[in-house]
């Protein structure tokens, strides 16, 4: 089959180092085409 590779990088925020971390989203994926991400050329 095809094999595509994947990246995604997010953000998450916390007070302490143990957590609990609060996730503020992602902010970068790629390889993503077609239907799986309409709009972006991954």
């Amino acid at each position: 089959g095809n094999c595509v590779s994947r990246s995604y990088l997010g953000v998450a925020v916390s007070d302490n180092i143990d957590g609990p971390y609060e996730d503020l989203g992602l902010i970068l994926t790629t390889g993503h085409v077609g239907a799986e991400n309409p709009g972006i050329n991954g």
